[in-house]
């Protein structure tokens, strides 16, 4: 299985570069990144997490993220490349890696709201088609980012299966009902504040708790940008 979607991935990625039928080519591409440490009101909730952003040829946008967890219960991460083609709109291709190399690969769209000032940026994300051993999902997805006055920085992301099956919920009463229609799958926001190559500031966790509402979890955040360097 993991052979197959690893195939898949890396045929998607492909016909990112051929969505407008224009010949392959070598280029260079912009990489940057950053490490965070999550510091969560629940210590062992606490994690580190490395981002990696890149350009590839034929302008593909990639994103890469993994996380270690404080109580070393494995690692999590995804792999997303996009290409815009019209008024930031363009193919998407996700690849999740959940403890394994690759879990689950998602395909869609995403759109790039064009024109964004420097340092901010808004995207929106459909992922109707997945392939892997989990059913059916439909997964919308958003991301933003704002450069604000005196080195402040306000950014989110978030996820919602808006195909998700029929679950079992307990109420506060200890009531079990049955829930159907969308589920929050997991999201972030973030306030900090520049220092040199540090940001520092506040984190809150938005977690799937059943239903389309998410539950929040407040903690600290420390992170440390690396530099964009040309590569081949």
């Amino acid at each position: 299985m993991t052979k197959t979607l690893r195939n898949l991935v890396t045929a998607g990625a492909v016909g990112l570069g051929v969505a407008t039928g224009m010949p392959a080519e070598r280029a260079e591409a912009q990489v940057a990144g950053n490490v965070e440490y999550i510091q969560s009101e629940k210590n062992e909730k606490s994690f580190a997490r490395g981002n990696i952003f890149y350009g590839l040829p034929q302008n593909v946008n990639g994103f890469s993220f993994i996380e270690f967890y404080k109580n070393g219960d494995g690692y999590f991460g995804k792999t997303m490349l996009n290409r815009p083609i019209v008024s930031g709109l363009g193919p998407k291709v996700e690849g999740v890696h959940n403890g394994e190399l690759l879990s689950r690969v998602g395909l869609g769209a995403s759109f790039s709201v064009p024109g964004m000032p420097k340092g901010s940026y808004a995207n929106l994300g459909i992922l109707p088609v997945w392939l892997s051993e989990e059913g059916k999902r439909l997964q919308a997805q958003y991301a933003f980012g704002f450069k604000l006055p005196k080195g402040f920085y306000l950014s989110s992301f978030g996820e919602m299966n808006l195909r998700a099956e029929p679950r079992s919920v307990t109420s506060s009463t200890g009531e079990v009902n049955t829930k159907t229609g969308p589920r929050w799958g997991y999201g972030e926001a973030e306030l900090t504040k520049s220092f040199g190559p540090f940001e520092v500031g506040y984190n809150m966790r938005l977690y799937d708790d059943g239903n389309a509402s998410p539950k929040h979890q407040h903690g600290a955040v420390v992170t440390l940008n690396i530099r964009g360097k040309k590569i081949k």
